[in-house]
């Protein structure tokens, strides 16, 4: 769909609204990521009331300022993901990976039984760790961490030739 042609609002009730070429309205949408992981900033489907997908949007960035940041709002919402600015501290115990993070949402401590299971590369450079309890934490650039954090890591991470 052209993104000319959607208008996102977020409404006071939290919900979001969907205006397509400002003839058809939807006042319950959620937006959901075609490729979470391997490219969650392209190909948002807009699903209905019933989970019906309405439209969809390959290029997210080309809707109007508002729109954009109304569907940036209900992405967050939907995808609670700690992005990782670094690693703190690591322990193990019995198998068990205690990682402490400093994330954008402060400081996390994410806990991982089976490190192979729970890691997945994406792009060659993103990290993603799921923690036992299913919140998930992202390395968008593991060439970008410190070296004391990209130390850590290699400690636990099965493939470490993944990490410069």
């Amino acid at each position: 769909m052209d993104p000319k042609a959607i208008r996102l609002l977020r409404r006071p009730d939290g919900g979001l609204r969907l205006t397509l070429a400002g003839d058809r309205s939807y006042t319950d949408v959620r937006a959901v990521r075609a490729a979470p992981l391997s490219d969650p900033e392209h190909n948002i489907a807009l699903l209905d009331a019933r989970g019906e997908e309405i439209c969809s949007i390959e290029e997210p960035g080309e809707l109007d300022e508002s729109s954009r940041q109304a569907l940036h709002e209900e992405l967050r919402r939907r995808y609670l993901v700690f992005t990782v600015g670094g690693i703190l501290a690591l322990r193990q115990e019995a198998g068990v990976a205690y990682l402490d993070f400093a994330t954008d949402h402060g400081r996390r401590e994410c806990v991982i039984r089976n490190v192979q299971d729970s890691t997945r590369f994406c792009n060659g450079r993103r990290l993603v760790l799921e923690d036992a309890v299913g919140d998930r934490f992202e390395i968008a650039d593991l060439a970008a961490l410190d070296r004391k954090s990209t130390r850590l890591l290699r400690r636990v991470l099965p493939d470490a030739g993944k990490i410069r």
